[in-house]
This record gives structure tokens, C-alpha cells and sequence, in this order.
């Protein structure tokens, strides 16, 4: 029973993290149709890309 018990808590918890990806990716993709497509507007969306790679390694 623990060792179901603590199955369910990590399913929970790669469940929240895909929650908070997809979160995040869907305001990316809104950001980015926003974009005027000049230079300027794809450095803070790569930085944001950038960060959220990052994140998604850590939690691996």
C-alpha cells in the first residue's frame, strides 16, 4: 500500500509540472503570434524558451 501510495504522490507530481509546461507553452504561443516579427521581439521569446528548457531539465 506505501508503495502505491507513493506512486500516486509522484504521478501527482509530474502531473503539476506538465500543467505548469503547458502553461507556460500556451503563453509562449500566444506571445509569439503577437509578435511584429522584427529582431527585437524574438530575444525576450528565446529568453523565455531559454528558461523555460531549463526548468524542465531541473524537474528530470
Amino acid at each position: 500500500v506505501k508503495k502505491a501510495e507513493d506512486l500516486i504522490q509522484k504521478t501527482e507530481v509530474y502531473i503539476l509540472r506538465f500543467d505548469r509546461y503547458l502553461a507556460d507553452l500556451m503563453r509562449l504561443w500566444e506571445e509569439f503570434g503577437r509578435l511584429n516579427h522584427h529582431d527585437d521581439d524574438y530575444e525576450p521569446l528565446s529568453w523565455r524558451l531559454n528558461a523555460l528548457n531549463v526548468r524542465l531539465d531541473k524537474s528530470e
